[in-house]
């Protein structure tokens, strides 16, 4: 929070709608010019230890491709044994320019004025299914028609089941303390 502005930002992971969900609002006194980008630049091998990191830059940059697919932001990364893609809808609350390709490995959402916006990422790999490409497609489908609120709730209630479960409230403070430990 600013004089000028307020943004408040929250996420979580939903295990049962299998996404990333950020949740972002907005109030400024200009019209903000708001940029949302998905993007992947490699990854670094930590075989064993830090003594042994390859510090070449180039390592991991190649067999990325960058698409813009229903109105998403797609990545599809080939990797020696295995592929998989990540991609991110966008759900803006007032009209938005749909995404733009930033290159070979970027997409983005330019979002002017915008008061505030759902973003939510998916994953699938080749290990898991034989279309990554199309499970995250269906994924992001299932949670735009979920939307936020309902996918919070369902998130909220299954930490809660899982907090209920994990719980014991004893006389004995020492048993309790010991079985929490265990």
């Amino acid at each position: 929070e600013t004089p000028f502005a307020q943004v408040r930002v929250e996420s979580l992971l939903s295990a049962p709608h299998k996404v990333l969900a950020v949740r972002c609002e907005s109030k400024s006194e200009d019209p903000a010019g708001i940029r949302a980008t998905l993007e992947r630049w490699g990854s670094r091998t930590f075989a064993h230890w830090y003594s042994q990191v390859n510090r070449d830059p180039s390592i991991g940059l190649s067999g990325t491709a960058t698409s813009i697919e229903r109105g998403r932001v797609v990545i599809r990364q080939h990797l020696r044994s295995m592929d998989f893609t990540i991609a991110a809808a966008l759900v803006a609350d007032a009209p938005a320019q749909p995404p733009a390709r930033a290159g070979s490995r970027a997409g983005e959402w330019k979002i002017d004025g915008a008061t505030g916006f759902t973003l939510f990422v998916a994953v699938a790999t080749s290990e898991e299914t034989p279309d990554p490409a199309a499970e995250v497609h269906r994924i992001l489908d299932a949670a735009e028609r979920a939307g936020y609120t309902r996918i919070r709730a369902d998130h909220e209630a299954e930490w809660k089941r899982f907090w209920s479960r994990s719980m014991i409230d004893l006389p004995e403070k020492y048993l309790e303390n010991i079985w929490h430990l265990t």
